[in-house]
């Protein structure tokens, strides 16, 4: 996993209080390591929105949300989720 997203995950246990800051890079090393021998693919709403700019399509971050929950939820595991996923399900909440 990309360390950036592994840094992004750590961060919001600190600010929950769910792991003291003083342990964070130690936390940061674990996930890591963990991650080291693996791979996920993570998209965000950050991804739904950005994509829905480039195509002119004002999309809110509750709108995102749902959109990524719904695509986690049809998907096709033989496919996956690409772009044009993304592109359908922009395009369908219009």
């Amino acid at each position: 996993m990309y360390e950036h997203t592994i840094i992004a995950m750590i961060d919001s246990l600190v600010k929950d209080n769910v792991i003291p800051k003083a342990k964070r890079d130690d936390a940061i090393r674990s996930l890591s390591a963990y991650w080291d021998d693996k791979m996920a693919v993570v998209w965000c709403t950050n991804d739904v929105i950005e994509r829905g700019k480039e195509k002119g399509i004002n999309i809110t971050e509750e709108r995102a949300v749902e959109i990524i929950k719904e695509m986690h939820h049809r998907h096709d595991c033989e496919y996956g989720i690409t772009w044009n996923t993304i592109d359908f399900y922009l395009t369908e909440s219009n």
